[in-house]
């Protein structure tokens, strides 16, 4: 018996009705074969093809929706991203593919499937026709694969009293992604309108809510944080109703003076209007007379002086809000007050 293998060098049996070889790679080959008789005839060569296939399928994963790889080769998918599987093999065809969930039991594939949220562990196997099998292990996070971002202040902590700071805050914002990268940094201000974040903002007076998210190079989107921010830069206004440039007597006004000054005969009833229209209020309002302290409030101060006082003397309201913003406001006035029969002058 005579052959050849891919049209190759003719090799001659030994003078029997069999020979044997053997193909030990993989591919395609052509092997021609023929009988020889002792006289030389030839019958008619034969010529038939064999396929040698050792290894199983191919198996490849794709996705149809939003996914990413991690550095550590572990997919980010969304719950709405499904999982493409596919299969080949150049020797004799594949013949089915299944996979497996976690612990869970084996899957016939039969097209795209879903993850629920979580890790997973996914296990793929691809059967050709002639039995050889090929195993892929894939690391597939459902969710979590969104960007980080976080928010940085200067000052980094309130200049001013209960959480407030007395200046302008500047707001840094940083996003990192360790798979895609990070595509784009959106922020608002209260309920203002979505603004694409290029750089370090400045945030003024007032109650303010700062919100911020990022999305990454693959689609995914962050969850939108938020963090408060109260600037209160402006101190309370403080109004002295009471005593004003009058002539008082008895705690009477009797006529209008030139001048702010107020001259006093008797006693007088203090009348203090604190304001603090910006942000945080007002929180504590003092009354002092020649420095020393007579009374402490709150928007609005009544006080009767009414001590034996001659001469010049000093009315001062020091008014502090929430915040710790302070404002002084001082007048001199003229008493004349002997406070000899109380109630009487």
């Amino acid at each position: 018996i005579k052959y050849r293998i891919n049209d190759g060098e003719i090799k001659e049996g030994k003078w029997n009705r069999e020979t044997h070889f053997q193909l030990d790679e993989e591919g395609e080959y052509k092997i021609e074969y023929w009988a020889v008789d002792g006289w030389g005839h030839e019958e008619k060569h034969h010529i038939e093809t064999y396929v040698v296939d050792l290894h199983g399928p191919s198996i490849d994963i794709s996705f149809d929706g939003i996914y990413e790889v991690t550095p550590t080769v572990r997919y980010h998918i969304s719950p709405l991203t499904s999982i493409v599987v596919s299969a080949y093999d150049e020797g004799c065809g594949v013949d089915r593919i299944e996979y497996r969930i976690d612990d869970g039991g084996t899957i016939p594939y039969e097209g795209p499937f879903t993850l629920p949220d979580g890790a997973h562990n996914l296990y793929v196997a691809a059967y050709d026709n002639l039995g050889n099998m090929e195993v892929k292990h894939y690391l597939i996070q459902v969710g979590g694969g969104e960007p980080t971002t976080s928010c940085h202040l200067n000052p980094s902590l309130p200049d001013g009293e209960n959480g407030w700071y007395l200046n302008p805050v500047t707001v840094t914002l940083e996003a990192s992604d360790d798979a895609s990268g990070v595509a784009k940094t959106f922020y608002r201000i209260d309920s203002g309108e979505w603004k694409e974040y290029t750089g370090a903002f400045e945030v003024g007076d007032g109650k303010h809510v700062i919100s911020y998210y990022s999305v990454d190079n693959a689609g995914f989107v962050e969850k939108a944080k938020s963090i408060n921010i109260n600037v209160d830069m402006y101190a309370p206004e403080i109004t002295i109703e009471k005593p004003r440039g009058w002539l008082y007597v008895a705690d009477r006004a009797i006529m209008p003076l030139f001048g702010n000054d107020a001259v006093i005969i008797g006693r007088i009833t203090i009348d203090v209007l604190v304001n603090d229209p910006f942000t945080s209020g007002v929180h504590t309002t003092t009354l002092y007379v020649d420095e020393k302290v007579k009374m402490e409030g709150g928007s609005h101060v009544k006080y009767t002086l009414d001590e034996r006082l001659f001469g010049w003397h000093k009315i001062k309201v020091e008014a502090r809000d929430v915040a710790g913003n302070v404002a002084t406001q001082e007048i001199k006035v003229l008493i004349y007050n002997l406070n000899i029969i109380k109630g009487n002058l």
